[in-house]
């Protein structure tokens, strides 16, 4: 199936808005006030920017809010945005301090009919995406406590703050209580207490939250304030093109055949209800922590078993660990050695370049996606695993992480629940119906990659009746163009 077969009827581009440099990478939008809110950080401003909805083909600009001296000792950045689930016009960001493995991350409150801040409270080390229950009483952050290396190991969290009647945020009670850890989940040799919350869903009183670089799902109660469980996810087998070199005379092919394990290792989380079940949708973009280049195995890190090694190579016709068969691929350096005896048995890959459904009372994963991304965007070469928005440069993520699905959100359109998703470096973005949890049906797809829009990083659908114009709406941002996307989900 390639681009060419589908109309992209579904998914009605009907505006954009190009931001400020540094502005774009995550989204949050105000349907009563029509406004829309995105963090901002680079060396001219950190804090968020206002943009006006009331004519979704001409949005503007209404402003920025700096948040450079909510932190006496300065701002690194601002991780995430989100607004008030029951519309009361107030919202909340996640800011990184300088020096963020010595210092506490803050949440910034603040309103969204003046653009003042309301209150500001610390949270746990390196706050990376916020999140409200939907019943408007709580507020997460997801500390990731992030590992950098040459410095202090600082725990990962989850920082949990009750949001006051009276609305006075200067009242606030806040809570961070540490991360548990569990048998099975993946953690680096030299540094062993290093869990990584990365990202946010809540259901009711549960929140769940992604452990990107641990491969695992952490569910936390928020009434109790504790955490239940933490699930490692396990690996299984993906099609995926493994190298950038596997063409004639060690050119660029787009070839989607091999079968490698792979982690999940998911970034963003979305979740919905249907007919009496809780499902979660996780985009599996994987991370680089812990990885070698294949043929860096046996180097400054474990060797391939020797049985496993000629296995390869009946199968590849040549040295595994040559640039045009499994060389370039990056690998995990700690998963796979399945006797204990030092090498790795099997090759593990970081991020199935998937996107998966989870019944989350169970924890048991119902559907994959596979090697759908690059499969569909094999027909259109120019954006096959790209890099960078460059249509010169596809097949250059093939020893990466492919297409990377990224953006992800979910949302009940029409009495059907919809799922949006967009690939950070294939710059696909397509709509899914999933009625049928098992099997999703794809409704549409676009990508926006020779519009000058690359590298999505956050995605939203709203339902008609919080949307600025009374229709159900899709928004993308585009981190690397610094421009946010609307669209008409029509039916």
């Amino acid at each position: 199936m390639g681009f060419s077969l589908l109309s992209g009827q579904n998914l009605q581009r009907v505006g954009e808005i190009r931001l400020p440099k540094g502005a774009g990478e995550i989204i949050a939008v105000d349907g009563k006030r029509k406004v829309l809110v995105t963090t901002r950080h680079g060396w001219s401003a950190r804090g968020v920017e206002f943009v006006d909805l009331s004519n979704l083909n001409e949005p503007n600009l209404l402003g920025h809010l700096s948040f450079k001296n909510v932190i006496p000792s300065g701002i690194e950045g601002v991780s995430s945005v989100a607004v008030d689930p029951l519309l009361r016009g107030f919202g909340a960001a996640a800011v990184i301090p300088k020096n963020p493995t010595r210092r506490h991350g803050v949440v910034v409150f603040f309103s969204l009919e003046n653009r003042s801040i309301l209150g500001v409270v610390a949270s746990g080390y390196h706050p990376d995406c916020v999140a409200f229950s939907p019943d408007g009483r709580f507020l997460t952050a997801a500390c990731e406590g992030e590992h950098r290396e040459g410095k202090e190991n600082t725990p990962g969290s989850i920082s949990m703050y009750e949001i006051p009647r009276n609305l006075d945020f200067k009242k606030i009670r806040s809570f961070d209580i540490p991360l548990i850890t569990k048998k099975g989940v993946r953690l680096l040799k030299d540094h062993p207490h290093d869990i990584e919350p990365e990202y946010i869903t809540i259901q009711r009183d549960r929140a769940y939250v992604t452990l990107q670089e641990n491969n695992a799902l952490g569910i936390f109660n928020l009434l109790q304030r504790r955490w239940v469980d933490v699930r490692p996810l396990g690996s299984w087998t993906v099609r995926m093109d493994v190298s950038d070199r596997d063409g004639p005379w060690g050119k660029r092919k787009a070839q989607v055949n091999s079968r490698i394990d792979a982690l999940p290792m998911p970034d963003t989380i979305s979740s919905f209800k249907w007919q009496g079940n809780t499902y979660l949708v996780t985009a599996n973009e994987g991370d680089k922590e812990g990885f070698v280049r294949v043929k860096h195995l046996g180097k400054k890190s474990p060797k391939l078993d020797p049985d496993y090694r000629e296995r390869l190579k009946k199968q590849y016709g040549i040295d595994p660990q040559h640039d045009s068969a499994l060389g370039r691929l990056q690998v995990s350096s700690i998963d796979g050695d399945l006797d204990g005896d030092g090498d790795l048995d099997r090759l593990t890959a970081l991020g199935t370049r998937s996107f998966s459904i989870w019944d989350a009372s169970s924890g048991r994963r119902v559907y994959d996606s596979g090697s759908f991304f690059a499969d569909f965007a094999k027909s259109d070469q120019g954006t096959f695993n790209v890099n960078n928005g460059r249509v010169t440069e596809w097949d250059t993520r093939s020893d990466n992480r492919g297409a990377e699905p990224e953006a992800l959100h979910t949302a009940i359109v029409g009495g059907k629940p919809l799922l949006l998703v967009a690939t950070e470096r294939q710059n696909g973005v397509y709509l899914f119906d999933c009625s049928l949890p098992k099997k999703p049906r794809l409704l549409s797809a676009r990508n926006e990659m020779r519009e000058g829009h690359f590298s999505p990083e956050s995605a939203l659908i709203l339902p008609a009746k919080k949307s600025p114009n009374g229709k159900a709406l899709g928004f993308i941002s585009w981190e690397g163009s610094n421009i946010v996307t609307f669209y008409e989900l029509a039916r």
